[in-house]
């Protein structure tokens, strides 16, 4: 953003390599790694560790608060609106695949917005910058930290390199890296959105738009929840074949879904007795079986009396709402003022 003051010439040399970090990444394959930890005072540009909200974010949350120490993430591509992925050969690719670990990344995170990603599947692997490309590294190597940007008004970060200041991670249309020394800050290559698959932090103290507490204050990730229809008193719920129904009642274990935090006020809703199934938008309807991409993610917008819509993330103008006229039929509708078919009261069950 033109707000940004330009960036120096060089940065302060990094300390050397620690290897206490690391540690908390979850599942097996993510071991911990020695990586150049920052100690302060460090000098960024940018203002890159400001917490400014995603659009449509409840306040006070960020999508930075996603890429801390332990949490595993998918970055997808501006350009290609898929994952980063790396190849069995170590190669980096920008048209991954949804939901494989090959296409998950590891945080380890240091302090002040400086992190290394190393691939789930294929744990040896870093995301690198170097002077030349933009590949994958070994852990020993200090090219594989990076310094996160948040580009607040898009919800997108921006991955520049440590060792190499002003190049960037980044992506072409094709899937294929871009060499480093032909990129910066504002292209749409070097942009990713950031989707959590596990985080292991908690929100707390964020707010609504109208200053009361929000409901994802109790909101862990993988808790248990319901949704029922403030127009028509009954709760949704996925059957056991994977169609989306609205007319069941609170006792059916049939209505509860765990929720996924995806960040930022993201969520994807998995049936908590059918779990093959989830929450999904395709077209302009929403069923029962959604996919493991962006078309199974919610922002949830709440409402002053404390209800919640679901606003789906891949149709921004478009909300999960009750057929009115159709039984047992969702649709995705552009919301109006009192349109109760939209709003949903949300019930954390744990």
């Amino acid at each position: 953003p033109s707000s940004y003051p330009p960036p120096p010439s060089t940065y302060p040399p990094p300390p050397p390599p620690s290897s206490t970090l690391g540690a908390n990444c979850p599942s097996s394959p993510c071991t911990p790694v020695g990586f150049i930890q920052q100690t302060p005072p460090y000098q960024f540009p940018y203002g890159i560790i400001q917490s400014v909200p995603s659009p449509a974010a409840p306040c006070g949350m960020s999508i930075l608060d996603v890429l801390k120490e332990g949490s595993v993430v998918e970055l997808i591509c501006s350009t290609t609106g898929n994952p980063l992925y790396v190849n069995q050969n170590g190669q980096l690719d920008g048209n991954g695949p949804f939901g494989k670990s090959k296409s998950e990344f590891c945080v380890h995170s240091s302090q002040h917005g400086i992190v290394a990603l190393s691939n789930r599947k294929r744990n040896q692997f870093f995301l690198s910058v170097q002077q030349r490309q933009t590949c994958t590294s070994r852990s020993d190597n200090d090219d594989i930290t990076l310094l996160l940007h948040a580009i607040s008004h898009k919800g997108y970060v921006a991955f520049e390199s440590l060792v190499y200041p002003e190049f960037f991670l980044a992506i072409d249309s094709t899937g294929k890296t871009v060499a480093p020394q032909n990129t910066h800050l504002d292209m749409k290559e070097a942009q990713f959105s950031v989707r959590a698959k596990e985080q292991l932090h908690r929100h707390a103290d964020i707010m609504t738009a109208f200053g009361r507490p929000s409901i994802v204050n109790q909101l862990n990730d993988k808790a248990l929840i319901q949704f029922g229809n403030k127009h028509t008193k009954k709760y949704l719920g996925i059957s056991n074949i994977g169609q989306l129904f609205h007319t069941a009642d609170s006792a059916d274990s049939l209505t509860i879904f765990i929720i996924h935090d995806r960040g930022a006020g993201v969520y994807s809703f998995q049936s908590h007795a059918n779990n093959g199934y989830c929450l999904g938008s395709d077209g302009n309807c929403v069923n029962g079986k959604g996919k493991p991409d962006q078309s199974s993610d919610f922002r949830l917008l709440e409402n002053i009396d404390g209800t919640v819509c679901l606003q789906s993330l891949t149709s921004p103008n478009s909300f999960v709402s009750v057929d009115n006229t159709i039984a047992l039929s969702m649709n995705l509708v552009h919301i109006e003022t009192g349109e109760h078919q939209t709003i949903f009261t949300m019930m954390p069950l744990n």
